[in-house]
């Protein structure tokens, strides 16, 4: 009995989501506006945006010790495929800046200046039956299906997903979604064996928060570069540095 709560506590933490570190990454709907305001829970040294889906390279790049006028707000990379760097000055209001946090959002409305971190499971998020099982149907097109149908607004292209049983279960990306239940139509990142599912990301690590919420420390993007595009999928990596004043 002690072995299978040990291997069940095990994969449970092999598909936890926990806040307490300084090093986070994960992905946000574009919204095309300025600032947005980020709540991670800390004062980053460190940020990189990058628009996952523009035709060009569009991505900002910041760190506290970029300590010259004319890259205080970040590097950004913009334009064709070969991009385009252009130094970002703090005073110009555009690229990276640190946010302290505190403001209360006042209604739904305001929220969507700001984004906070999520990782709400969404196995049960569909009108019907909670999605448990995954069947690998072709493993060359590392395809499958699943025995339910989650919510299509918070599950699909870049959710993660994680399946396995007791302590082997393993973290996936969910390439594409259409039809879960028929077979061949949810293609993952990698072919993964049939097994449970344990645990079901949202598309989006951030949210808009709800009204009321006391946003935490993070940082804003002043976006003038295009990385910040609507609907576009954006990555966001953030830190602390080990040694730092």
């Amino acid at each position: 009995m002690k072995k299978v709560l040990t291997a069940v506590l095990t994969a449970l933490a092999l598909c936890s989501v926990t806040f307490a570190g300084t090093d986070v990454s994960g992905v946000f709907n574009g919204t095309g506006g300025a600032p947005l305001y980020v709540g991670l829970g800390f004062i980053p040294d460190y940020v990189r945006i990058v628009n996952l889906e523009s035709v060009g390279i569009n991505q900002i790049d910041w760190s506290v010790n970029m300590r010259a006028l004319e890259t205080s707000g970040g590097i950004m990379t913009t334009g064709t495929a070969a991009g385009a760097i252009t130094r970002t000055a703090l005073t110009n209001q555009a690229g990276i800046m640190v946010y302290r946090g505190g403001d209360i959002v006042a209604s739904a409305a305001a929220a969507t200046n700001y984004l906070v971190r999520d990782a709400t499971d969404e196995r049960a998020s569909g009108t019907g039956a909670a999605v448990t099982k995954w069947t690998l149907d072709n493993a060359a097109l590392r395809a499958g299906h699943f025995d339910a149908t989650p919510s299509s607004t918070y599950v699909g292209e870049g959710s993660r997903i994680c399946i396995g049983s007791l302590g082997d279960a393993k973290w996936y990306t969910i390439i594409s979604a259409s039809s879960p239940t028929t077979p061949t139509n949810v293609v993952l990142s990698e072919a993964a064996p049939s097994g449970d599912i344990v645990a079901l990301r949202p598309m989006y690590d951030f949210k808009n928060p709800s009204a009321g919420v006391d946003m935490p420390a993070g940082f804003i993007i002043y976006d003038s570069s295009g990385a910040n595009i609507s609907g576009n999928k954006i990555l966001i990596e953030a830190g602390t540095y080990d040694a730092k004043q």
